[in-house]
């Protein structure tokens, strides 16, 4: 992801950090060393799990979102996400 991220250009990379400790701060971390525009964070609860609770973390460190529910409606959510700061950007 680190390479995809430092020769992206335009191109928008989205990332995501399973994390057993510190979440926020790992997330960051790996969201500015791989160049993401954004980092979806969540635990190792996930794993093998129908449900799934995540943070969506911005460059400047804000949790733009936090999101629980069905894994498949949580990526829902983290797609509209995407979408409107695509659009809006």
């Amino acid at each position: 992801m680190a390479a995809l991220g430092a020769k992206k250009g335009r191109r928008w990379v989205v990332g995501f950090a399973l994390e057993t400790e510190d979440h926020r701060l790992r997330a960051l971390a790996k969201l500015e060393r791989k160049f993401c525009d954004l980092m979806v964070s969540n635990g190792s609860q996930a794993i093998s799990s129908p449900d799934n609770q995540v943070e969506v973390i911005t460059p400047a460190g804000d949790v733009i979102a936090s999101i629980a529910g069905s894994k498949e409606d949580v990526a829902t959510q983290i797609l509209a996400i995407i979408n409107d700061r695509l659009i809006s950007h």
